[in-house]
């Protein structure tokens, strides 16, 4: 098997930009990683598709979130999409979503402005209140708190996969 070669490009100030080439059965794969934090890297993937790796946990996110969704429409639409070359997206678990909350951030939204794109709102997790029934967890960016919703309510989407 071949490994990963990952050549330096360019420098620019604080941000390192990098091009990663892999080498697969399938063919080869360019993209550029822009190292914006000591965390996390900002990767835009062949089409223009932007995610985030984050390195201390290993989760790739999507830079942006998506429109609101009911909690049982936020799981399938991350199940069905396909993004950056990759179809295996799922919506994150409470403990995963509080993981990217910043909570040195001045003001809100409570998360790294650098590599994320995000509303000052609440993002639906995979995980239910099993006390409470037809409620589901958020993640507030605007208070970095986990909180209980109905799940017919209509909260903001980021989805992640395993890296």
């Amino acid at each position: 098997s071949v490994g990963d070669h990952i050549f330096s490009l360019k420098k620019i100030g604080f941000h390192d930009i990098k091009r990663k080439i892999e080498i697969t059965g399938s063919g080869v794969e360019l993209f550029k990683m822009k190292t914006l934090s000591e965390r996390f890297q900002l990767m835009e993937l062949e089409g223009g598709s932007n995610v985030v790796l984050d390195k201390r946990t290993g989760l790739m996110w999507e830079q942006d979130g998506s429109s609101e969704w009911s909690w049982k429409s936020a799981i399938e639409v991350c199940k069905n999409m396909v993004y950056g070359g990759y179809s295996d997206w799922r919506l994150p678990s409470k403990k995963e979503l509080l993981t990217i909350v910043d909570r040195t951030a001045a003001s809100a939204p409570l998360i790294n402005q650098l590599v994320f794109d995000c509303k000052a709102d609440d993002y639906w997790t995979r995980t239910d209140d099993w006390i409470w029934a037809k409620k589901a967890f958020t993640v507030s960016f605007r208070d970095g708190k986990a909180h209980r919703h109905n799940m017919l309510q209509s909260h903001y989407v980021r989805c992640v996969r395993d890296n």
